[in-house]
């Protein structure tokens, strides 16, 4: 059995890196391509985390602006009983 040559072994060398070479290019490629996804991903997500962050703000501004209302409105109530209680007193004597 005759050994193979130098060059034999050289190139089938060659074309093993060659594929190998290939191989890890493709999947570069297609990691390039989900890192390119992920990061749309995130930046969609970060607009709508911005946008549910404005909400937010806004409901708590509502939110605090109903309390002041209701505590008014509690307030006003308190006068009112005071104020009919004097009435009531006043029309009774």
């Amino acid at each position: 059995m005759a050994e193979p040559s130098c060059r034999t072994i050289f190139a089938e060398r060659y074309r093993i890196i060659q594929e190998q070479f290939t191989l890890q290019s493709r999947d570069l490629d297609n990691m390039t391509q989900r890192n390119r996804q992920l990061y749309d991903d995130q930046a969609r997500h970060d607009i709508e985390r911005g946008r549910i962050m404005d909400e937010l703000a806004m409901a708590k501004g509502d939110l605090d602006q109903l309390r002041n209302e209701a505590a008014n409105l509690r307030a006003e109530k308190k006068i009112w009983e005071v104020s009919h209680t004097a009435v009531s007193f006043w029309i009774r004597c």
